[in-house]
């Protein structure tokens, strides 16, 4: 279980991206369902800003992973042949992609088919890059993680992390009762229960098969059944985050219920990482 808080930097990593990434996914189904004037269009996209800084917290977490910050720079090295490398190309060009539209919104820059445009194309990359970060963790020599179950986690955690975040941002805006009248609320609603069931799913496909595992290194028998309570209490995080979400778009106590939903499903992902790191389970030989 040592494993499991030696990778808190990754774990916070792989959370902040995948809650930061998800939002840009969130605001192109708002951007695309809502139907907005090009006023309020414009005060919706000022909104990308919040989104971005979260992944740029998780960016700066994953350099306490490292024994040096120099040695970032190596991981360019294997691009197109290392996960690890292709995770990290996949997260820069998605921030590029984000830090443009950014820029452009602040500036007031976008409008009609730009807005749509750019916004689709971050909501893409995002999605790549969530699939790019568990397909990073897909190598032969631990087989509990070299399952599709790893990159699937990462999606649901990508669009139910930025469902919530989106669904908090609606819920403090001047346009609240707008875009909670629209279609806004409906494409939230299913992003945010389409991630939290992908989610998991997903988590429970890895723990079955990762509880089946025979290993030289480490008894599975052991790993799982101590790592299980953390992805149990991941997994109902996650629900009640997504529950709360639908209450809050339902307008009921929108803010407050908002902010409890961000609180849960952040902690769920955190915790289903952590579960996740704790079932190292090294391939037999």
């Amino acid at each position: 279980m040592e494993s499991m808080f030696a990778e808190m930097p990754l774990a916070l990593f792989t959370t902040f991206s995948s809650v930061g990434a998800g939002a840009f996914v969130a605001l192109a189904a708002v951007v695309f369902a809502a139907g907005l004037d090009e006023a309020a269009a414009k005060k919706l996209d000022r909104m990308s800003l919040i989104p971005f800084l979260v992944a740029c917290v998780g960016f700066v977490c994953a350099f306490f992973h490292l024994a040096s910050p120099l040695h970032a720079f190596g991981v360019f090295a294997g691009v197109g042949s290392s996960p690890l490398t292709n995770e990290i190309v996949a997260g820069m060009v998605f921030m590029v992609a984000a830090a443009v539209y950014v820029v452009l919104a602040l500036c007031g820059k976008l409008s009609g088919a730009l807005r749509r445009g750019l916004v689709a194309v971050c909501a893409v990359l995002a999605v790549v890059f969530a699939l790019f970060m568990g397909a990073a963790y897909m190598m032969p020599t631990i087989a509990s993680w070299d399952t599709w179950s790893t990159p699937a986690q990462m999606l649901g955690f990508c669009l139910i992390g930025g469902a919530a975040l989106m669904g908090l941002l609606v819920a403090v805006s001047d346009m609240r009762d707008v875009l909670l009248a629209s279609g806004a609320k409906r494409a939230l609603v299913a992003l945010g229960c389409a991630g939290a069931l992908i989610a998991v799913v997903a988590l429970g496909a890895f723990f079955v098969a990762a509880g089946s595992l025979p290993s030289v290194w480490a008894d599975a028998a052991q790993l799982v059944p101590a790592a299980m309570p953390y992805a149990v209490a991941g997994g109902l995080l996650l629900v009640l985050g997504a529950a709360l979400l639908v209450a809050a778009l339902a307008k009921k106590s929108p803010v407050a219920l908002s902010s409890v939903s961000v609180v849960c499903v952040t902690v769920g992902i955190l915790v289903a990482r952590l579960a996740f790191y704790a079932v190292q389970i090294s391939a037999g030989i």
